[in-house]
């Protein structure tokens, strides 16, 4: 989690804002943004997610940045969805320039990545994910806990209210094959768009460019979006 550290400081300095200002923002004390981003502290799942949350991206990216496999910019892929209607068929096709024109260069519509697409209804608790998801395996808590590597009687309290760690809720999320944003949010991350090409390009831009770069085209989708109304 030694990187974790370096990615909150780096969305805070993208969205131009202080350590003061973050920690107001999320409620939190200034010394405990200052001991999350020096590596001195590991904030727990719920102010992760709350992290997440407020930057509009995925658990995942949080905490994986380039090494996500899954959705990373919720907000850029979610504006992405509301212009894929017939509505704003000619705003899409003016974007899809735009987004071209800026980053043909750099994006491959070829990109391999995952999303969450699964039977199983999930919820918001992540103890409860835990034990729907063991039990849709069919899989005994002796059998997870072995394969995260810890007791039976500690992996119980996990499906009772007490959180692993990172890691292990990494490990978690490859065992079930599913984001880690799905098992302690319940929110599938899954985006599929209407116009196939349009879906390609966002999704492409989603996994290949930088947040700097997600934060310019969240600012183009919405005055496309704006400019519609």
């Amino acid at each position: 989690m030694d990187f974790f550290s370096g990615n909150l400081k780096s969305f805070r300095n993208i969205f131009g804002l202080t350590q003061e200002q973050l920690a107001k923002t999320l409620s939190l004390e200034y010394r405990t943004i200052v001991a999350y981003e020096t590596g001195k502290r590991i904030p727990p799942v719920n102010t992760l997610l709350q992290i997440a949350r407020f930057y509009g991206i995925s658990f995942d990216f949080l905490i994986m940045n380039e090494k996500c496999s899954f959705p990373k910019n919720i907000k850029l892929l979610r504006l992405a969805k509301t212009i894929d209607n017939d509505i704003y068929s000619d705003a899409r096709n003016s974007f899809e320039g735009m987004v071209k024109a800026m980053w043909s260069k750099k994006l491959n519509t070829e990109t391999v990545f995952k999303q969450d697409h699964f039977e199983i209804d999930l919820n918001k608790s992540f103890h409860n994910n835990l034990k729907d998801l063991r039990n849709y395996k069919k899989m005994t808590q002796p059998q997870l806990a072995g394969l995260i590597n810890v007791s039976r009687s500690l992996f119980s309290q996990y499906e009772a209210g007490s959180f692993p760690s990172i890691e292990r809720i990494i490990k978690l999320s490859e065992i079930f094959d599913l984001s880690l944003h799905a098992l302690v949010s319940g929110e599938k991350l899954a985006f599929d768009f209407d116009d196939k090409y349009f879906g390609k390009i966002m999704l492409s831009a989603d996994q290949q460019l930088s947040f700097e770069e997600h934060k310019t085209l969240v600012d183009l989708l919405e005055a496309t979006i704006n400019n519609k109304k």
